[in-house]
């Protein structure tokens, strides 16, 4: 019959390691060093990470925008007072002249200063100094906010350029196998078809011998009858001694 066949035996420590390299690989041939004339993506095992490859033109667009990003002020309140003092500049010259012929008109006209007619017109200049004040530092404001606005979408359109490699499977991405663990299953395989022929050799070799020497004891005591109720008994013997061997 021969020696028993060996089982074999899980490595837990061989699977793991098989285990890490399947996805090793995965991960390097999913991002296998993708490249184009526009970029393309790599794994980078040093660092665990997939790394996006943009050509030199995007990398510059890139360096563009973290300039632009780092010298973007999201508050536009000093723009705003510079371009108010700027349009201040202008305006009070004006506004200047515009109460002195104001109050030099009055006079002309014999209505004196302090007098009841002489405070309306003056609240009247006032009203409109205001007023003229006010659409200055609106429009300061606004264009405080349109420099800012431009600068965002300056951003987002050299942002816009910039092509986003896609990723590309690389040509064994697809029907990856734990080689270890198909080789256990196989050589698990083997011994169970090893072990049940053997123990089918053996149940056979035992059920003989018990046959034959049934027949023999039936046959000593006596007769037709005793020899195949030798038999019977023998080969019953033979096959349960058989699996007792298996």
């Amino acid at each position: 019959m021969g020696s028993s066949p060996k089982m074999p035996y899980y490595d837990e420590y061989e699977a793991q390691k098989s285990q890490d390299k399947v996805r090793e690989q995965a991960r390097q041939d999913l991002y296998s060093n993708y490249q184009s004339g526009l970029g393309g993506y790599s794994w980078d095992p040093e660092t665990n990470t997939i790394k996006v490859n943009y050509n030199q033109n995007d990398q510059n667009r890139l360096a563009l925008i973290g300039s632009g990003i780092a010298n973007l002020n999201m508050n536009p309140d000093e723009a705003t007072q510079a371009y108010f003092d700027n349009a201040m500049s202008n305006i009070q010259p004006q506004i200047d002249r515009y109460r002195s012929q104001v109050s030099s008109d009055l006079i002309n006209k014999g209505i004196p200063i302090g007098s009841r007619a002489y405070n309306q017109v003056q609240e009247e200049v006032d009203k409109n100094v205001s007023q003229a004040l006010e659409n200055a530092y609106v429009q300061s404001r606004s264009q405080a906010l349109s420099d800012l606005s431009a600068q965002i979408n300056n951003i987002g359109g050299v942002q816009s350029q910039i092509y986003q490699p896609q990723a590309y499977a690389g040509i064994g991405a697809t029907g990856l196998q734990d080689l270890y663990n198909n080789k256990f299953q196989s050589d698990m395989d083997i011994y169970n078809a090893k072990m049940g022929t053997r123990n089918s050799k053996a149940s056979s070799i035992m059920g003989g011998i018990g046959t034959v020497a049934g027949g023999l004891i039936g046959a000593y005591f006596g007769g037709p009858m005793g020899a195949a109720a030798g038999s019977s008994l023998g080969g019953a013997a033979g096959q349960t001694a058989g699996n007792m061997v298996s």
